[in-house]
C-alpha cells in the first residue's frame, strides 16, 4: 500500500493499551468533540454504541456473495461520531490475528494496483474516513476485479460522498453493498455515553452534572433531538449543549483569549485563524486548506501544522483535504457572537475572505469561487457595516470587474449612502468598455444605477438609465429577461407617475404605455401590485387605451422627454432619443 496506511492487528494495539492512562484532560477534550485518536479507542474512552456491536456481527458473518466482497457505507453530517464508530470497529476486527485490517491515515492515496496486490490468503478489512477522496478508486477496482476475501469499510460526510459523485454509480451492482446513515441518539446509546462521562467525575459530566442520574440520558436524548434541527451532526450538537449549555460563549471566550496568544507571525494568530474559518462556515463558505493560507499569510506547506491541527486539537475544527469547517454550526456562531464581544473587527474578517479568494483564485482554481466574491450579497440585510466591506474588498481587489462595482453601488445604496454609489456608477460608465461584464451584467448595473438616481432624487435621470437597461446595446446583444422588463419597466412607469403627481410635468401617457406593455405576463405578487397602481391613475387621470402595437413607441417618445428635463449631464451614455429597443419589443411580443 501507499504511504499513510496503519496495519492494524494485536501486537500494535497492545502496544498503544501499555502506554500510559488516558488522562482526565485527555478524555475530556475528547468528550468536548476533540477528533478521536487511537488511544482513546483503546483505553475505551468513547462509549462504544450499538451500531458497533451490530456492524461487527455483520463483518464476521462471513462474505454475503460467493462471488464479490462487500462493502459497509456509513454517512451522515459531521460530528454524528462516524469516525469514532468505524475506528471501534477496526479495533475488534484487528483484535484477531486471523484477519487483516488496513486503515487509511488522514489523505493517503490509494490505487487499483495497491488493492490489486493484497493476498487473498485471510479476510481483509479496509477502512477509510473520509472516503468520498478514495470513492473513485474502489469503484474503479470493485467494477474491474472481484475479490471476496476484501471488506471496505467507509465513511463519509453525507454531503462529501454526494458532492464527489459517488451517490449516482451503482455499488449495487458491484460489491455487496450495506449503506447505514448515521444520524441521532437513542435512549441506549445515550445512556452508554453518559455511563463513559462518568468515569471521569464532574468534568467528564460538563453541565450535565448537576442533572440527576437517571435525568442524564434523557436530557442528551432531548438535546439531541433539537439538535437534529441543525445543519451539522446532532450527536456533537447535544454534546455542547449538555456539557456546556448556557456557558459556551464563555468556553469559546477563554478559548479565543488563550488562541490569541499563539502567534503564527506577522501579527496573525491562531485566534484570528478560528475567526476566518468560523466566518467562512457561518455563510456555508466552502473554505479550503490553501485558501485559508492565503487569508491568514500562512505558507500552504504549514497551514496543516501550524493552524489546522492545533484547532483541531482544541475541538474546534475540522478538516478534509478540501475543506476547513469550525466542529459544528453552534461553534461557528458562538465564536462570531463572541468576536463581536471582544469588538473584533468582525467586517474585515469577511472581506479579508473575499480578497483571499480573488488573489488565490489568480492561481488556481477555487470551489465555490463566486460564493466568496459575492459574500456581500448575502450580509447586505443582517450586516451591512460587513457587506459594504467585502463589496469594497472585491472591487478594490479585481477594478475591472463590472459585477463587483455593482455589487459596491448596490450595498452602498442599500446603507443609505446613495451619494457615493452614484459616484461609483458615473466612474464606472466612464471606462465601462475596458470592464469584464456580460450582457444581463451590462443591464443589471444600469437598472442598479437607475434606482440609485431615483433614491438621490433624481427621476429623470433614473427613467433614462432604466430605458438604458432596456435598450438593444449592440446587434447581438441577448433580448432582455423577463425578470429584468419588470423591474426596469416598473421603475420607469412608477417614476413618471411620481413625477406627474408631484410636478407640472406630464408624463401620463407614458404610465399607460408601461402599464399596457405588461399586461396579460405573468408578474411577481410586488411587480404585479406596481402596475395596478399604475394602472388605476392611468384610469383615474382618463388617459386613453393605447395598443399594445403602439405602446413602446409611445413611451420612448416619454423617456425622450424625461431625458431632455435631465438633473445632469452624462455625457459618456447614448441620449435617449438614440436607444433601440427590438429585444424588448420581441421579448413582450409587441407587434
Amino acid at each position: 500500500m501507499e504511504s499513510g496506511w496503519i496495519q492494524l492487528n494485536r501486537s500494535y494495539l497492545a502496544n498503544l493499551r501499555d502506554e500510559e492512562d488516558i488522562s482526565q484532560g485527555e478524555a475530556v477534550a475528547y468528550f468536548d468533540g476533540r477528533p478521536p485518536g487511537w488511544r482513546d479507542i483503546v483505553h475505551g474512552v468513547p462509549a462504544s454504541r450499538h451500531l458497533v456491536d451490530e456492524l461487527v456481527s455483520h463483518l464476521q458473518s462471513g462474505p454475503a456473495s460467493a462471488r464479490v466482497g462487500r462493502m459497509v457505507l456509513i454517512q451522515g453530517p459531521s460530528g454524528e461520531g462516524k469516525s469514532t464508530l468505524i475506528m471501534q470497529i477496526a479495533c475488534i476486527l484487528a483484535a484477531d490475528d486471523a484477519n487483516r485490517v488496513l486503515w487509511r491515515q488522514f489523505g493517503a492515496d490509494l490505487s487499483v494496483v495497491d488493492l490489486q496486490g493484497i493476498p487473498d490468503d485471510r479476510p481483509t478489512f479496509i477502512f477509510s474516513d473520509d472516503a468520498d477522496e478514495i470513492a473513485k478508486v474502489l469503484y474503479e477496482f470493485l467494477s474491474r476485479h472481484q475479490r471476496p476475501n476484501i471488506t471496505f469499510v467507509a465513511a463519509a460526510r453525507t454531503v462529501d460522498w454526494v458532492r464527489s459523485g459517488a451517490r449516482t454509480w451503482p455499488w449495487k451492482s458491484v460489491v455487496g453493498l450495506r449503506e447505514v446513515s448515521m444520524s441521532g441518539l437513542d435512549e441506549s446509546d445515550a445512556q452508554r455515553i453518559v455511563v463513559g462521562w462518568e468515569r471521569f467525575g464532574a468534568p467528564g459530566l460538563g453541565q450535565l452534572a448537576n442533572a440527576a442520574p437517571g435525568d442524564r440520558p434523557r436530557r442528551l436524548v432531548a438535546a439531541a433531538r433539537e439538535g437534529s434541527t441543525t445543519q451539522g451532526g446532532a450527536l456533537l450538537a447535544a454534546m455542547l449543549d449538555v456539557r456546556f449549555g448556557e456557558y459556551l460563549d464563555d468556553h469559546i471566550r477563554t478559548l479565543l483569549r488563550r488562541l490569541a496568544g499563539e502567534s503564527l507571525g506577522d501579527g496573525r494568530t491562531l485566534a484570528s485563524v478560528l475567526l476566518y474559518v468560523a466566518a467562512a462556515h457561518s455563510l456555508a463558505l466552502p473554505l479550503s486548506p490553501n485558501l485559508l493560507a492565503e487569508i491568514s499569510g500562512v505558507s500552504p506547506a504549514r497551514i496543516r501544522s501550524d493552524a489546522i491541527l492545533p484547532l483541531q486539537d482544541e475541538a474546534v475544527l475540522t478538516a478534509k483535504l478540501d475543506l476547513v469547517q469550525t466542529r459544528h454550526p453552534v461553534i461557528a456562531s458562538a465564536v462570531m457572537k463572541v468576536a463581536r464581544d471582544f469588538h473584533a473587527n468582525v467586517a474585515e474578517t469577511y472581506a479579508a475572505l473575499t480578497r483571499g479568494a480573488i488573489r488565490l483564485g489568480r492561481r488556481q482554481f477555487i470551489v465555490g469561487y463566486e460564493e466568496f466574491t459575492y459574500v456581500c450579497r448575502r450580509l447586505e440585510k443582517s450586516d451591512e457595516e460587513s457587506a459594504l466591506a467585502t463589496a469594497r474588498a472585491a472591487s478594490e481587489e479585481d477594478p475591472k470587474i463590472l459585477a463587483y462595482i455593482h455589487n459596491l453601488a448596490h450595498v452602498l445604496r442599500i446603507c443609505g449612502a446613495e451619494n457615493e454609489a452614484s459616484g461609483v456608477c458615473e466612474r464606472a460608465a466612464k471606462r465601462l468598455a475596458n470592464l469584464e461584464a456580460k450582457a444581463h451584467q451590462v443591464r443589471a448595473f444600469f437598472y442598479e444605477w437607475a434606482a440609485i438616481e431615483g433614491r438621490c432624487g433624481n427621476p429623470y435621470i433614473s427613467i433614462w438609465l432604466a430605458a438604458i437597461s432596456l435598450s438593444d446595446m449592440s446587434p447581438r446583444t441577448p433580448a432582455p429577461s423577463f425578470q429584468h422588463i419588470e423591474l426596469a419597466l416598473g421603475g420607469i412607469g412608477g417614476n413618471m407617475l411620481t413625477l406627474t403627481n408631484e410636478s407640472d410635468a406630464d408624463f401620463g401617457r407614458g404610465v399607460r404605455a408601461a402599464e399596457t406593455m405588461i399586461r396579460g405576463t405573468e408578474l411577481s405578487t410586488k411587480a404585479a401590485s406596481f402596475f395596478a397602481r399604475q394602472r388605476r391613475y392611468a384610469d383615474l387621470w382618463k388617459i386613453d387605451s393605447i395598443s399594445k402595437a403602439e405602446c413602446l413607441d409611445v413611451l420612448h417618445d416619454e423617456i425622450t422627454v424625461a431625458w431632455s428635463s435631465r438633473e445632469r449631464t452624462l455625457g459618456e451614455l447614448p441620449g435617449a432619443a438614440s436607444l433601440k429597443f427590438k429585444g424588448l419589443r420581441e421579448a413582450l411580443n409587441l407587434t
